[in-house]
């Protein structure tokens, strides 16, 4: 079937034998240098996920990780894109906000964007870029009164503000879980 070229493994903790932290990711994408970009969870505690989120060379090598949140809530990366600043665009879930995540090339922080309406849970799962530089993303409002999921999309300027917003109502549970562009986008 192919051999293996190399594997790494992220979020052990090397000094415990007890405690293995659960990690995965969502989604991995090939970067314009060739490497690769990947986010997803890391457990961090043993109630709590944090987003988490890597860059490797095209050797496997890492070159950077970035993680944040899981103390007293969730925090998940669904998706990753790469701008064409550079940057990387993670979607993902902040508690019970849509959250958005910008990274500079170099793994640094630039940026993050988190957005939600009352009485409900809302999660991006999927990221597209425009040619102007706007972020859309898509993903589900989850509303636990009536136990239902609407689909959602918005779209954020370079600057990280609300170009639109809209939720589509269906009679059963609607979730968007990919985004893709066509034409000059």
């Amino acid at each position: 079937y192919g051999d293996t070229l190399w594997s790494r493994n992220y979020g052990m903790h090397e000094d415990s034998v007890y405690y293995f932290p659960i990690s995965w990711f969502e989604a991995v994408i090939v970067t314009s240098d060739g490497g690769f970009a990947a986010t997803g969870m890391m457990e961090a505690t043993p109630m709590w996920f944090g987003l988490f989120a890597a860059k490797m060379n095209s050797e496997g090598d890492t070159l950077w990780t970035y993680r944040t949140g899981g103390l007293y809530y969730h925090t998940a990366g669904h998706d990753i894109v790469e701008s064409q600043t550079g940057d990387f665009v993670i979607a993902g879930l902040n508690d019970v906000s849509l959250y958005l995540l910008w990274l500079g090339p170099d793994g640094s922080f630039v940026r993050q964007f988190s957005h939600n309406e009352p009485n409900s849970q809302w999660s991006a799962n999927a990221l597209a870029i425009r040619a102007n530089g706007n972020v859309l993303a898509v993903g589900s409002q989850y509303y636990p009164a009536q136990s239902q999921h609407d689909l959602r999309e918005i779209e954020l300027s370079p600057a990280g503000e609300i170009v639109w917003s809209v939720e589509v109502n269906g009679l059963r549970n609607d979730v968007a879980s990919a985004i893709s562009l066509w034409g000059n986008e």
